[in-house]
Formats: C-alpha cells, structure tokens, sequence
C-alpha cells in the first residue's frame, strides 16, 4: 500500500475518524480549516492576483470583464436572430 501522508499524520487520522475521539477529530477538522483560511487562501490569492491579474485588483477588472460579457451576449443574440430567419 502506498502511503501518501506520513505515519503519524495517518495515525492521527485514523485514530481521529476510527475511535471516536471527538476532541482529536475536532482538533484535526480545526486545523484543517485554520490551513485553508491561513495558508491556501492567501497562496491562491496571491498567485491570481499576482500572476493571472499582473497585479490588477477586481475593481480595475470588473469594468473588462462586464463590457465582454455584454459583447459575447449581444454576439449571441445576434445568432439567435440569424438562425430564426
């Protein structure tokens, strides 16, 4: 079997979910949580801005990103005309 996690990550894991210890479980879904808020959140927040944005904040981009909306709306409704005829 190939282990993914280390051995003691898997113990807690198993002992967390298998045993019923509610305070180790609580205490891994509590981590869990804390990893996503402090650590991936801020990770993908900086790649997206930084590297898919070039730095460019939502407000700056919102008026982009509604104006090629509406074009790809109207280029629809266009087609939509088109094909009735």
């Amino acid at each position: 079997m190939v282990y993914v996690l280390p051995r003691p990550a898997l113990k807690l894991i198993s002992g967390s979910f298998y045993r019923k210890a509610y305070p180790t479980y609580f205490a891994f879904v509590g981590l869990c949580a804390l990893t996503i808020e402090y650590v991936y959140c801020p990770w993908v927040e900086d790649m997206f801005v930084n590297n898919l944005n070039q730095g460019r904040m939502l407000p700056h981009i919102l008026p982009e990103i509604l104006k090629k909306q509406a074009e790809l709306a109207a280029a629809e409704d266009e087609d939509d005309e088109d094909d009735d005829e």
